[in-house]
């Protein structure tokens, strides 16, 4: 099932390369997104270049709707209602920022109304009410996305007033689902019918105030997932009047959620299944205290689901993994030494003699893996996705360096931000950098996520070249950006450090 659903977003995305179609470009061929929108035929594409589009967009036909770099196109709401609706069927939408939705229950950074077979891949949503709310949505794929910082991340809804329609075969996979002010994923009741069908697998869903929450549900499964740190359950699930049984919840970790009191809460009546009946395994849970006799990694006595009657009769004891490795080149021979960092965690290496590594230990979602090297360029990978208890190959080729001997090389007349020495560095490096003229200049230094770490000078500078030696002692290994900003200019290196 699980390979079915991931073969399915290809699938949809090779329709839409095959079919003839028209390119519009946003702002080239037309201002606004919306205006390129309303100028297609049925599954033109529109490309959408850097930079923040103030607009409520509806999409009423097959599209591909794709932006230039997913932190750099930001689609910005004003705060009222929808951000993008989509009503129809075959939509694709991958690399944006979408945020500042409306404030009200039914406001979305993507609504899916009513729609079938559409992808939303490889998008942040920040700020919304719902990251992505859906009604009456069927074979959708949610991927490769992040949810930050919403009161809901993903809304599996109904719709009042109007018809009570289900949600069914839907997709959410290896995305990041984190810091909700409700529920990280929101299954809402649904009179006389059900949500049902739908996958949640090899999701990192993360320090919300409840991870998932699910009431009449029938027949979906939650799968590879890492649900951890949320302030209350991990899962809640009901079942009311209406129904909802037969759900499955197998393979996934669950960490410190209720500070490890109550992680899992089922109110059904017996009927779901908190293991794999075939694999006899079930979940891993961090306040689990059974003994395990045989060695078997499996539980002797089953975990109790707090609520009702249902139990994991086989907890895990120890927490699904994955791995994600390859082998890096410069096209032809492997690279030894790169190093290798996955954003999101703590786990770096090195490449062996062979250009082969391996980041391990890593929960279930998405990461963005950075590749460094002294004499090649920087590579920098995104979006690649794991899911627990599975290895992602992920082969990388770097281009060599070319640059000229300094001694030989002319000054520079514009403003630059030269390679630092040495790069990788331990506890100390020196910038260069150059002015074309007396300038106001600020040189900072950021870490992976954005955050200012330290500002090395700020200050007026004469024109010429300047050094600047970097202590960084004090911080742990990573890598780090040096941003250089001077007469409405910036640039921008990246370093790493090693202890």
């Amino acid at each position: 099932m699980l390979v079915r659903r991931i073969l399915m977003l290809f699938i949809i995305a090779l329709v839409y390369q095959s079919a003839p179609a028209t390119v519009i470009h946003v702002p080239g061929d037309y201002p606004t997104i919306q205006q390129g929108i309303d100028a297609c035929s049925d599954y033109d594409t529109v490309m959408v270049a850097n930079g923040t589009y103030l607009e409520n967009i509806n999409i009423p036909l097959p599209l591909s709707l794709i932006g230039q770099n997913r932190d750099s196109v930001i689609i910005d709401g004003s705060g009222v209602g929808d951000v993008i609706l989509i009503d129809t069927s075959y939509v694709f939408v991958s690399n944006f920022t979408i945020t500042n939705s409306g404030s009200d229950v039914e406001d979305a950074g993507i609504e899916l109304s009513y729609t079938a077979d559409c992808v939303i891949d490889y998008c942040k949503f920040e700020d919304n009410y719902s990251g992505i709310s859906m009604y009456g949505a069927a074979n959708n794929c949610i991927s490769r996305c992040e949810f930050s910082d919403q009161v809901y991340g993903i809304y599996f809804r109904d719709i009042i007033p109007g018809p009570m329609l289900s949600n069914i075969s839907n997709t959410v996979q290896n995305s990041i689902i984190q810091n909700s002010d409700s529920f990280g994923v929101n299954f809402s009741h649904v009179l006389g019918s059900y949500h049902r069908s739908n996958l949640i697998a090899g999701n990192r869903i993360i320090n919300n105030d409840t991870g998932i929450s699910s009431i009449t549900c029938q027949g979906n499964t939650f799968i590879f997932n890492q649900i951890e740190t949320s302030n209350h359950y991990g899962i809640h699930h009901s079942r009311c009047i209406c129904g909802g049984e037969l759900n499955h919840f197998d393979h996934n970790n669950f960490i410190s959620n209720n500070g490890d009191s109550v992680q899992a809460i089922d109110f059904g009546s017996g009927s779901d299944y908190w293991y794999s009946i075939t694999e006899e395994e079930g979940n891993y849970w961090s306040d689990y205290t059974g003994p395990d006799t045989n060695g078997n990694g499996i539980g002797d006595i089953p975990y109790d689901i707090d609520g009702g009657e249902e139990q994991d009769l086989y907890p895990l004891m120890l927490p699904l993994k994955s791995e994600i490795s390859g082998v890096v080149s410069d096209g032809s021979d492997p690279i030894a030494g790169v190093y290798v960092q996955a954003l999101g965690t703590s786990v770096d290496d090195y490449t062996d003699n062979n250009g082969f590594y391996s980041l391990d230990g890593l929960g279930a979602g998405m990461y963005d893996i950075g590749f460094l090297h002294p004499l090649y360029q920087s590579v920098y990978e995104r979006g690649v996705p794991a899911t627990l208890d599975n290895i992602t190959n992920l082969d990388v080729v770097m281009d060599p360096i070319t640059e000229v001997s300094e001694n030989n090389a002319p000054m520079p007349t514009g403003y630059m931000l030269l390679k630092n020495y040495p790069n990788p560095f331990n506890a100390s490096t020196t910038i260069r950098y150059s002015l074309q003229i007396k300038s106001e200049v600020t040189l900072s230094v950021y870490n992976l996520l954005g955050q200012g770490v330290e500002t090395l000078f700020e200050g007026t500078q004469n024109p010429g070249e300047h050094t600047l030696n970097w202590d960084a002692s004090h911080l742990p290994s990573g890598i780090y950006f040096a941003k250089l900003e001077a007469a409405e200019q910036t640039k921008n290196i990246k370093m790493v450090l090693l202890k």
